[in-house]
């Protein structure tokens, strides 16, 4: 019988039986058993990892052009220098969002560089 390794424990794999091309399958109680746990604890241990704010619509910029510095911090977000990262609505005479379909919502974050520094936007993925 072979073990493989699982969250918080080791689960015992079924063992098989083959017969002329047909497997055969005898599990004993325990493997079920153990089968049967291991599965659950996976199931209910590991949640989908969420994102805050993904899209960028929990924020709307008043101040042109959008940068952080004009307006607030992007909820969820950590974006530096706050002078070089902010947000735009695609469409119309927004010049940090003219690059193409924004494929959920209507924002779109931006980050520009200058003078050799270095712009980023970063976050926390929870869940992993």
């Amino acid at each position: 019988m072979k073990t493989f390794p699982c969250p918080q424990q080791k689960c015992s794999v079924l063992s098989a039986q083959f017969k002329v091309g047909r497997l055969k399958l005898r599990p004993s109680p325990f493997a079920l058993c153990a089968f049967a746990f291991c599965l659950l604890s996976i199931l209910t241990t590991h949640a989908a990892p969420t994102l805050t704010n993904p899209s960028f619509e929990a924020n709307t910029f008043a101040v042109s052009p959008g940068y952080i510095s004009g307006n607030m911090a992007i909820t969820g977000w950590i974006g530096a220098p706050t002078n070089r990262v902010g947000l735009n609505v695609a469409g119309g005479l927004n010049v940090m969002a003219d690059n193409g379909v924004v494929p959920q919502g209507t924002r779109v974050a931006f980050l520009q560089s200058a003078g050799g520094v270095c712009s980023t936007l970063s976050t926390t993925i929870k869940g992993l």
